[in-house]
């Protein structure tokens, strides 16, 4: 009796897996694949600091096309005139408002006068809100500073993003959101609206998989894990024990960056998704975390590079 529900439900898996992938080629069936083009034309949100900047000068290494955008002016000015000197005539920038839906159509109108078409959409834009704290001391203005940039945001973003990929004969992709603290489910004391904003976006991803199945427009997603930016290390709040994680598990932006642009370049179909820093990789730091000690922070706590 046992083989015969053995032989059952290895049979009901084995169809489950061949609908899968079905059902997977046919979502794929409509989307470009951006390894055949030597040259991208990109947005990136939140991109005139940290990951987002790295992010943004490693593309225009490659010979491709960015708009950047971040709320505020000055800071867009001024990554845009230092990328100029490496990429002129290929980089632009503009202010924008990722949680207010007029100034996400304002810079989808700018994207499309600077670039042509969009080959790719990437929402790196969010926040920790930049305070530790339990859920009964954190502040309203930082709830909805987190919630409107994180959840907000990403919505709204996707909404314009979506609506002008598919307004393309090519379509495009978009990279709905970065995977964050708490977007597996687990718990995130002291930061529990950020994680949980990210969780929630891993279930909207998922939905705009199946509205955008039949259409020209990939969605998509990754984990860049932790990157040593000053919102990774204003979270701590001089928490000594983080920065003994940080030392372990976090990376320099520039060459998580790398990864990042090499699997973009390779971006195609849908429901795609690639990690930096896997469970097994998190793994092996821990145990060789004494080949990584003080790497960013001393034993005082003193930072020790220069963030991005």
């Amino acid at each position: 009796m046992l083989v015969i529900i053995a032989v059952v439900l290895s049979i009901i898996a084995c169809v489950y897996v061949i609908i899968k992938r079905r059902k997977r080629r046919a979502y794929n069936l409509h989307k470009s694949d951006l390894s055949k083009k030597k040259y991208l034309n990109v947005v990136i949100t939140g991109a005139s600091k940290g990951l987002g900047y790295a992010i943004t000068k490693k593309l225009l290494s490659r010979g491709d096309k960015v708009v950047i955008c971040s709320r505020s002016k000055q800071s867009v000015d001024e990554a845009v005139g230092e990328l100029s000197k490496m990429a002129p005539n290929r980089i632009f920038g503009t202010t924008c408002d990722i949680s207010s839906e007029k100034s996400l159509i304002e810079l989808a109108s700018f994207a499309k006068q600077s670039l042509g078409d969009i080959d790719l959409w990437v929402n790196n834009a969010g926040t920790t809100g930049s305070v530790r704290a339990t859920i009964e001391d954190i502040n309203a203005e930082t709830v909805r500073e987190v919630v409107d940039t994180n959840m907000i945001g990403t919505i709204l973003n996707a909404k314009i993003a979506i609506k002008t990929l598919k307004s393309q004969k090519e379509g495009g992709h978009l990279y709905t959101y970065f995977e964050g603290a708490g977007s597996n489910g687990w718990a995130t004391p002291f930061m529990a609206c950020y994680g949980t904003t990210k969780y929630g976006l891993a279930q909207f991803n998922k939905s705009l998989v199946e509205e955008c199945k039949d259409s020209h427009v990939g969605i998509h997603r990754l984990s860049p894990g932790m990157i040593m930016t000053s919102m990774l290390h204003n979270s701590a709040n001089g928490n000594l024990k983080s920065y003994k994680v940080f030392n372990i598990l976090a990376e320099e932006a520039s060459v998580v960056a790398d990864f990042i642009v090499e699997n973009l370049h390779k971006t195609s179909g849908t429901d795609g998704y690639f990690q930096f820093l896997t469970i097994p990789g998190a793994a092996f730091r821990f145990i060789t975390a004494f080949m990584r000690k003080n790497k960013f922070y001393d034993e005082k706590g003193n930072l020790k590079i220069k963030l991005a």
